[in-house]
This record gives structure tokens, C-alpha cells and sequence, in this order.
């Protein structure tokens, strides 16, 4: 169940299918927010990811500067991007302090360069000065983060019967050929 979703999510890390990986990673969230919380999507993914991933693995200190922040909402924002849209657009969301997103992979140490934000200051033809707040997340350290806390949530879980009803059971006994082999 958990365990196989964060298999999974491991060797498609392996074989560098980041956007797999964290597109599965992005949906462990909903599972056990619906499990600790019950209804209301959006409230409770991202009251889950505050409490079980951001406190945990993207606790950076709140700096004067008002550097944007990766909380529940900018993953949850993420999410609804990558699963609904295909994109990272997510400058219209109001409660995102972020007008820039960009991803990164780096390989080796997963948390190597975990999170960079900053500002990128310009000045419009029209003289208006515009300042810029982006974020960089390294897919490697959040599908990391997700998974650890996702196995910890079900570890410390007493009831693994909840879990079940978000089961996908794949059959693997089916012909070797592969539908892609045959392009036309």
C-alpha cells in the first residue's frame, strides 16, 4: 500500500522520471490528510503537509526579508498544477507569495539545495520598479520529504485499515510487449 507508493516513487528517482515521481508524491498528501482529517481537500493537504513535512523538513526561520515560504498551500498549489494543469503555473493563486516557481533536480545528497528563494529586482519600461519573489525546490529532497513523512504517518498510525481503501493493486503478469514499440 504506502510502502509500494513510495517504492515506486524511489525508482522513478532512480531512473531520473522526476516528474513520475513527484507527481506521485504530490498525491500521498491527500491520502493521509483524508485519513487524519477526513473532507475538505484543500484545508486539510495542506494542515497535513504543515504539520507532518514543512515543520519537519522545510523549517527555515521566517526571515525580515518576507522571502516566500513552502508551506501546505504552495504545495497544494503545486499539486492541483502539475496534476491538472501540466504546468507549475500558480501565480494566480491568491495565497501564493510566490511569482516564480521553478524545480530543480540535483543528484547525490537529496538535500542538497533543498530550497532557494529570493527576490529578483527590475525596473519596468515605464520606470515602476518590480520586485520578483521565486523559489526553487529540488524534486529530490520534496518527493524525499513526502515519502519519509508519509512512512511515518502510517508507522505511527493505529489504523492501517484506513490506508487500504487507497490501494492500487497492479497486475503484473501480462505480455512483455510494450505499447510503445509499436509507433506509427
Amino acid at each position: 500500500m504506502m510502502r509500494d507508493k513510495i517504492e515506486d516513487i524511489k525508482r522513478a528517482i532512480e531512473g531520473e522520471a522526476y516528474l513520475s515521481a513527484l507527481a506521485l508524491a504530490l498525491t500521498l498528501p491527500d491520502i493521509c490528510s483524508k485519513i487524519e482529517y477526513g473532507e475538505n481537500a484543500r484545508y486539510r493537504y495542506s494542515k497535513w503537509f504543515d504539520s507532518h513535512v514543512k515543520d519537519r523538513y522545510f523549517n527555515e526561520p521566517l526571515n525580515e526579508f518576507g522571502f516566500p515560504e513552502f508551506n501546505g498551500a504552495a504545495c497544494w498549489a503545486l499539486r492541483c498544477s502539475i496534476l491538472h494543469s501540466g504546468n507549475i503555473d500558480f501565480n494566480s493563486k491568491d495565497d501564493i507569495d510566490i511569482q516564480e516557481f521553478e524545480l530543480c533536480v540535483t543528484k547525490g545528497n537529496p538535500g542538497a539545495n533543498a530550497i532557494s528563494r529570493g527576490f529578483e529586482d527590475s525596473f519596468l519600461p515605464s520606470g515602476d520598479f518590480r520586485r520578483t519573489k521565486r523559489m526553487r525546490i529540488n524534486v529530490n529532497w520534496l518527493c524525499f520529504a513526502i515519502g519519509q513523512a508519509t512512512l511515518n504517518f502510517y508507522e505511527e498510525s493505529e489504523n492501517k485499515e484506513a490506508f487500504e481503501d487507497h490501494a492500487v493493486l497492479l497486475k503484473t503478469d501480462l505480455p512483455s510487449s510494450s505499447l510503445y514499440d509499436h509507433r506509427s
